[in-house]
Parts: C-alpha cells; structure tokens; sequence
C-alpha cells in the first residue's frame, strides 16, 4: 500500500492504523469477556485471568505504536493485564532501556531478550549489555519471567547457557 493510496483510503476512523488499532482493542477486550462499558476489573475477581482461565495473567504485546498497549491496560483496568517488555524491540524503538524499565514497571508482566542487531545470541557481537539491565528488572520489583527469545546461530544450548549465565544477576 502506497503512502497516497493510504492517504486516499482515510476517512474518520477507517485508514490502516485506526482499523488495525481497534481491531487490537476490540480483541483485547473480547478475550476478556466485556461487554460495552464494563471495566476487567469489575467482573473478575482479584488473581484471576483476563484472557482465559487457564492463564494467570493476559500480556498484551502489540507494537504498533510504541506503548500503545498500556493505553489499553489502562483502559481496561485490570491488574491481570500486564505488558511484554521485549527488549530487543524497546532496543530498537527507543533505546534507554532502563528508563522505559522504570517508566513502565507497574505495566510490566514479562519480559523477552534477544541481541541487537539480528535478534541473535546474548554475546559480545550485541550492542546490549543485559547485566544493568537484569539488575533494573530487580530494582524495579519485576518478579516474573525473563524469556530468551533469540535465534541461535550456533549450538542453541551453548547459547542458552550463555544468556541464563548473563542474565543472572
């Protein structure tokens, strides 16, 4: 699609990025179960699940535009709606990882790793350095997950250990 034929096809609330993003809402909120004006945090009861029951927590990692998925966990209202912070993403939107870290913590329900650039292994060929960051994780009073979501280049165990090691603070 072509920036003029985009251009063409927008009228109130029908161009690309108001369909995909009230697609994404509308998804959200249907997997909660809500119906028009009910709030997540009214129709659950505190600890159970948004999206189903046998998940604890829904996690929404939608980045469309940056942070757009908070908007929405705010809207909806429920503390069982948490974002994935995936850093190798926030690494190439943003940058300042600790800070979004921060900024960010109470929204925070998982965390993804990967090296930059090429997603690859967590070495000394990634422009991230994750042991600060692991350190802010704890900081921050993050107590989930951390998932290594890198494509391995070499043995994918050798890798795995190396990361669960970096990552170990």
């Amino acid at each position: 699609m072509t920036r003029e034929s985009e251009a063409a096809d927008r009228t109130e609330g029908t161009d690309r990025r108001s369909l995909l993003k009230g697609a994404a809402g509308a998804a959200i909120l249907g997997m909660s179960g809500l119906g028009a004006g009910v709030r997540a945090s009214e129709t659950a009861e505190p600890g159970a699940a948004v999206k189903n029951g046998r998940i604890q927590q829904s996690i929404v990692h939608w980045c469309f535009e940056k942070y757009w998925p908070i908007d929405i966990i705010k809207r909806v209202g429920s503390p069982n709606l948490k974002f994935l912070f995936d850093i190798y993403h926030v690494q190439i939107m943003d940058g300042d990882l600790i800070t979004r870290l921060r900024q960010h913590k109470e929204y925070i329900g998982h965390v993804h790793t990967a090296g930059n650039p090429g997603r690859g292994e967590l070495d000394e060929t990634q422009e991230i350095y994750y042991p600060p960051i692991m350190k802010a994780l704890l900081e921050i009073g993050y107590q989930g997950h951390v998932g290594q979501e890198f494509i391995p280049t070499r043995d994918p165990m050798e890798g795995q250990r190396q990361a669960v090691a970096l990552c170990d603070v």
